[in-house]
Parts: C-alpha cells; structure tokens; sequence
C-alpha cells in the first residue's frame, strides 16, 4: 500500500495556524472538539494548496462540515468541498493531490463523489470530497452547511443529533458518517 506524503505538524505551527493543533481524527473513534475561529485559517491554507495543486480542474473550494460552523462541536479535521465541471475530472486531481498529501478513497461509498484525506503526523486533519460543481452533492452540502450558520435552533437540532450519532456510532467511524448524511437529507426535506 502507497502511503500519503506527510507533513510535519511544526510546518503549520511555524506558520502561525495554530488550529491545525487540535485537529486530527483517530480513524477507529468518533469524537467532537469545540469549534475554535482558528479553524478558518486551516482552510484557507488548504484551499489554496489544492487550488494550486490541481490548476485548471477545480472550479470551486468550499468550507463545509461542522468546523466550517461557529459554536458547533465537530470532529476534529476539515472537510472541503471541491468542485469540478464534471466528475470524470477527479482522476486529472489525483496525482497533483498524492504530490501534496492526499491519499484517494474512491467514492468511499457515496456515489458521485470521489473522496481524499489528508494526515499530518498520522491523524487525519482534512477529509476533501471531490463532487460536479453544482451537482446535487455540492448544493445539498451548501444548503446544509447555510441552514446551520443561519438558524440557531436547527444548529441546536444538529449538535444534539451528532451527539446521539456518536454515542450509538463511537467506534464505526464510517457508520456515523453515513447516519449524520441521512440527517442532512432528512434535514433538507
């Protein structure tokens, strides 16, 4: 198994982005950490890493997921959503991504979606889903991610169901996953 080009933790931090400390999923355990404003800096350091990696691919880099939503507990990496004109476009990022630390999962068992993680020091601090700009995946996260900075009391709905999601999900990362989109859905009507 080809393992990902990591980056030392100390590269970040030398780098005044202190958020990238507390990020890190462990992949057998589902596990939130407070949302902190020095996650935004993270994301725009990765956007443009990826940006500049795939030149001419990507469309569009979004901040998504629970770290992209103040006050909302989340689990501990960030989760960019990257648009390409048409799906078939993904396998042109894969290499430029493997060159800067991505490792490729495929689809990872949501259609039209080509999924990418990224570690530092071993822990998994950004998980990038590749979607078609503007497809249903893309406006669903959009949508989604808009509601929660919005409308506090389905902010509240939200931190309550990932917290019943974890209790019942701790060790089956994946499952969790798959549970908190079927809330998304439910969510969107």
């Amino acid at each position: 198994m080809e393992r990902p080009v990591t980056i030392g933790l100390d590269q970040h931090l030398d780098a005044g982005l202190e958020g990238w400390n507390s990020l890190g999923i462990d992949i057998a355990a589902v596990a939130f950490i407070p949302w902190s404003k020095d996650l935004e800096p993270c994301f725009d350091e990765e956007a443009g890493r990826i940006l500049a990696a795939c030149a001419g691919l990507i469309v569009g880099v979004e901040h998504v997921g629970s770290t992209s939503i103040e006050s909302l507990p989340c689990r501990p990496a960030i989760d960019l959503l990257v648009g390409v004109e048409h799906l078939r476009n993904a396998s042109g990022c894969i290499e430029p991504l493997k060159a800067i630390g991505y490792r490729c999962h495929g689809e990872d068992g949501i259609a039209g979606r080509r999924y990418f993680t990224r570690s530092i020091e071993g822990r998994c601090v950004v998980k990038l889903h590749m979607v078609q700009h503007q497809g249903e995946f893309w406006n669903n996260s959009l949508k989604f991610r808009d509601l929660l900075r919005a409308d506090l009391s389905a902010r509240q709905e939200y931190s309550e169901a990932k917290q019943e999601l974890q209790v019942r999900f701790e060790t089956t990362p994946r499952d969790y996953e798959l549970a908190r989109l079927e809330y998304e859905r439910a969510a969107l009507g």
